[in-house]
C-alpha cells in the first residue's frame, strides 16, 4: 500500500489514540457495539442475504442504529418511500452481496436519490465495521491532507479496484473509493481493529488537541 499519510499525520494519530481510553470514548464504543448487534439481528431475522426483505419498521430501526455511528439526517424514510420498499431492499442487498465488482455496486447505490458519501459509508459500516470505513468530510478534514495526498489516494483506489476508465463512474464513486483508503491508512497507523474506533479517535483526539492548545497562554508582544 502506498504511504498516503505523512509522518506528522501518523504521529498525531498515535497521540490521538490515547483518547480512546477516556470514559467518553468507552461509552461511545459500548453504544456502537450495541447498535451493531441490533443491526445484525435485523438482517438475520429477515434472512436478508438470502433474499428476505426488510420491512419499513426494520429499516427505520436500522437507521436509528446507524445514527449511533454518526448523526445523519439523510437516514430517513424518504430513502425508501420514494423508490418503494422492494426496490430499496434490492438495491441494498446488491450493495452488500451483489456479484458485480464493488466499484459498480457502489456506483449503482449512489444513483439512488439522497445517497451521499457519508450515507453510503454508514450502510457499509452497518454490515461490517471491521471492513468498511465511515467516511465523512468533517473527519477527513481533521487530517489536513494536501492535494498530492488526495491524488495518491485516488491513483491507488483506481488500481486496487481495477478502474481502467474513471469516466464510466460517478465522480462521487471515485472520491468515495479514494477516501476509504485514507481511512484505511489511519486504521493501520493507529493499529485499530474497527472503523468505529477510527471515527472516535479522529473526533476525540482532535477535540483534546484543541483543548490543550487553548490552554497554552499567548506570549506577550511588545509594541515598542
Amino acid at each position: 500500500m502506498t504511504i498516503i499519510l505523512n509522518p506528522e499525520q501518523i504521529e498525531n494519530i498515535k497521540v490521538w489514540k490515547i483518547s480512546l481510553q477516556s470514559e467518553e470514548a468507552k461509552n461511545w464504543a459500548s453504544s456502537e457495539e450495541e447498535a451493531e448487534e441490533k443491526i445484525q439481528n435485523i438482517f438475520s431475522k429477515r434472512n436478508f442475504e438470502q433474499g428476505g426483505n426488510l420491512t419499513a419498521e426494520d429499516i427505520d430501526e436500522l437507521f436509528r442504529c446507524m445514527k449511533k455511528f454518526s448523526a445523519n439526517r439523510a437516514l430517513s424514510n424518504l430513502l425508501y418511500k420514494g423508490i418503494g420498499l422492494e426496490n430499496f431492499n434490492s438495491q441494498l442487498r446488491n450493495l452488500y452481496f451483489g456479484e458485480e465488482q464493488f466499484v459498480k455496486r457502489v456506483d449503482d447505490f449512489f444513483k439512488m436519490k439522497g445517497i451521499g458519501i457519508q450515507t453510503l459509508s454508514q450502510f457499509l459500516m452497518a454490515l461490517d465495521s471491521r471492513k468498511y470505513a465511515l467516511v465523512t468530510s468533517q473527519t477527513k478534514e481533521i487530517l489536513n491532507l494536501d492535494s498530492l495526498q488526495d491524488e495518491t489516494a485516488r491513483k491507488e483506489a483506481l488500481e486496487r479496484y481495477t478502474v481502467h476508465d474513471p469516466t464510466q463512474y460517478l465522480d462521487r464513486t471515485i472520491d468515495f473509493l479514494a477516501d476509504t483508503l485514507v481511512f484505511e491508512a489511519i486504521k493501520i497507523a493507529a493499529g485499530l481493529e474497527k472503523y468505529t474506533q477510527v471515527n472516535n479517535l479522529l473526533w476525540l483526539g482532535k477535540q483534546k488537541s484543541e483543548e490543550r492548545e487553548e490552554q497554552v497562554p499567548f506570549a506577550s508582544v511588545s509594541l515598542e
